[in-house]
């Protein structure tokens, strides 16, 4: 069914804005539906953006009710945009809501395989649960997307000495020591 809203249909064509069925081989509508994809997404980058840093104040006021509000409209608006995730699932984090981390911080991943930071926080959250060996491997591939993130190497250190890998660990901080 290619009537109502939704995703871009298997052509990478956006839906039909009214719900209606849209003729493809119409180019002219084609085209204009398109262009109203397009004007809207560079509408809403700016203002999603602005809404997260809202919401990254609210969080730092520890008004969370208001924060989950900013980042879920930030998500509405630009919902193929990780950073509204990953607010998100760090605020659940710091709120020590694992579960609820967890998957606002996969799906952050899922939309932005090169956020260093997610794989940061997947990490954090792989280790308060005692999943060593994965929280190393999210290190890794943390670490691996940002050479210069110290506390990536610090939380990986950490990790080492809990996996008895203590010459791993003392890499990390001698690395650490190298860039600070």
């Amino acid at each position: 069914d290619m009537g109502g809203m939704g995703a871009a249909d298997r052509d990478g064509h956006p839906p039909d804005p009214a719900g209606n069925r849209i003729a493809r081989d119409d180019p002219a509508m084609m085209q204009r539906l398109d262009r109203n994809a397009f004007i809207e997404t560079q509408c809403a980058q700016p203002l999603s953006s602005a809404i997260l840093k809202r919401g990254q104040l609210s969080a730092m006021r520890q008004d969370v009710t208001a924060a989950l509000r900013d980042y879920d409209q930030a998500i509405a608006l630009n919902p193929q945009e990780a950073a509204g995730y990953l607010n998100k699932g760090i605020l659940f984090f710091e709120q020590g809501e694992v579960v609820r981390a967890r998957d606002w911080i996969s799906q952050a991943v899922a939309f932005e395989e090169t956020s260093s930071l997610a794989y940061f926080y997947q990490g954090r959250l792989d280790a308060r649960e005692s999943k060593f060996e994965s929280a190393a491997a999210a290190y890794d591939q943390s670490i691996h997307l940002s050479k210069n993130f110290i506390d990536a190497y610090r939380y990986r250190a950490a990790v080492f000495v809990s996996l008895a890998k203590h010459a791993r660990a003392m890499e990390d901080y001698r690395t650490i020591l190298e860039l600070d």
